[in-house]
């Protein structure tokens, strides 16, 4: 078993805190796209390694925050995956979807190196589900008296 050292775990601590803090602070997703039901967002990774993280799957509804950064999955590595971009393109375009690859520009510690590259590829796609706009009422007000 691995030991993390003192200062890497320090470092670590402190950016789950920021995220935690981060996410916290973020509207909703009702606040921020009222339309918006339900977001669908999935990440596939893919790495030249034998230890490629697994694939994952994210819902949010309109009660979720609407925090759309993902922390790269290596525990060992600082970077992160902005998908704030890729939700405003699902919701505004045609089909609600919006799919594209980012590489992480976070850097790991491996084999005793710091500041190594991490360079995951990740495959994402973001789908919407959208309220409809509620038709406007037509109570006959307009009608000329018979």
């Amino acid at each position: 078993m691995k030991l993390e050292a003192p200062k890497l775990r320090q470092a670590r601590l402190q950016r789950q805190d920021l995220w935690r803090r981060a996410r916290a602070a973020a509207p909703t997703v009702r606040g921020e796209y009222p339309r918006v039901e339900k977001l669908h967002i999935e990440l596939k990774f893919i790495d030249q390694t034998a230890h490629t993280p697994a694939d994952q799957t994210h819902i949010m509804h309109p009660a979720a925050q609407a925090f759309f950064a993902f922390p790269c999955p290596y525990a060992d590595c600082d970077g992160r995956f902005e998908l704030n971009a890729a939700v405003g393109e699902a919701i505004g375009s045609a089909k609600h979807r919006h799919e594209g690859d980012l590489h992480c520009t976070g850097h790991r510690v491996r084999d005793g190196n710091s500041g190594l590259a991490c360079g995951l590829h990740l495959h994402f796609v973001v789908s919407a589900r959208l309220r409809h706009p509620a038709p406007a009422a037509h109570d006959g007000a307009d009608a000329s008296p018979g």
